[in-house]
């Protein structure tokens, strides 16, 4: 059975980079004690990940993955090694991440929230093309209902793995998303916009319209024009797509509602920032901004990193 070892630059603390898949309730992600299961593609070809950490010490990790199925000369060696390469991109193996941990200790009033996130890492969605799509799905909607819907594309669009008796979707292919219809999508109860817009951009990528290699070598702003150009992609989109997507480490989805949140928590505001005072209170955490905004969004899910409130010149 092929197998990986990854032992990534320190610290990189498992259970807190796990936590927010937890929340992932469509059958691409499932998590059985301390061990992910996940799906993805290789080459086209649907893949069933083991994931676990063989150290609970976020300064000496070590990641055993396994691919469960296709089982045994399920991959040819070319696609083996697509596939390492892959996870040491997904699983945030590589990256600046002592770097980005070493500023934030440092960082006069974000150091708190390095303390109580060291170690989390970005992993990201098994492909470009999910992640664009989830993000879509996700826009002005509760997490809660945008992952039923999100579950609905997969079931009835997706692939199915099964191992040892259980099965494991696959998040659906722009092939098979753009073969679908409008009335298919209202069915699932996509509004008419969601539906046209997951279209577009499903036949978009069917058609090879872009490459996502060619997303990758543009830079953030760059990339941002190029995604807003599609209908249904607006700069929040485009923005948490190359975070969770891609890794970005410095696109800022100022916009975000949890953000904001965050940011009037940490800052002491009393107040909800907009979208523009989080970009000017952004200013001074470049080239980090994405990573703080992830460290941001994670301690809303436990509870908050509160502050009194401080004078804080956010208008610039």
């Amino acid at each position: 059975m092929l197998t990986f070892v990854f032992r990534p630059e320190p610290p990189y603390d498992f259970a807190k980079t796990i936590r927010r898949f937890c929340r992932v309730t469509d059958g691409t992600v499932r998590i059985v004690g301390d061990t992910v299961y996940r799906t993805t593609r290789v080459e086209g070809k649907p893949v069933l990940l083991e994931i676990r950490s063989t150290s609970g010490n976020a300064d000496s990790a070590e990641l055993f993955v396994r691919v469960c199925a296709p089982s045994e000369n399920g991959l040819t060696e070319t696609e083996a090694l697509t596939l390492k390469a892959k996870l040491e991109s997904m699983l945030a193996i590589a990256g600046p991440w002592r770097a980005f941990s070493d500023w934030l200790l440092r960082h006069p009033r974000l150091g708190t929230l390095g303390v109580a996130m060291r170690g989390l890492r970005l992993w990201l969605d098994g492909d470009p093309f999910e992640s664009l799509i989830r993000t879509i799905v996700s826009q002005q909607l509760s997490t809660s209902f945008a992952l039923t819907l999100c579950s609905r594309l997969v079931e009835t669009a997706g692939d199915v793995l099964e191992w040892n008796g259980e099965r494991f979707s696959v998040f659906p292919t722009p092939e098979r998303l753009a073969s679908l219809d409008e009335n298919r999508l209202r069915s699932l109860q996509f509004s008419r916009q969601k539906s046209e817009y997951v279209l577009t951009v499903s036949r978009a990528a069917a058609d090879r319209r872009w490459s996502w290699d060619q997303l990758d070598e543009m830079a953030d702003e760059e990339a941002v024009a190029f995604l807003t150009g599609f209908r249904g992609i607006g700069r929040w989109t485009a923005e948490c797509y190359l975070l969770l997507g891609r890794g970005r480490q410095d696109a800022l989805p100022a916009a975000d509602l949890g953000l904001r949140k965050a940011i009037g928590l940490l800052y002491g505001l009393q107040r909800l920032p907009s979208e523009a005072e989080v970009r000017t209170l952004a200013e001074e955490w470049a080239p980090w901004r994405g990573y703080v905004a992830l460290y941001l969004w994670e301690s809303l899910a436990v509870g908050g990193l509160a502050h009194p409130p401080i004078s804080v010149d956010i208008h610039g």
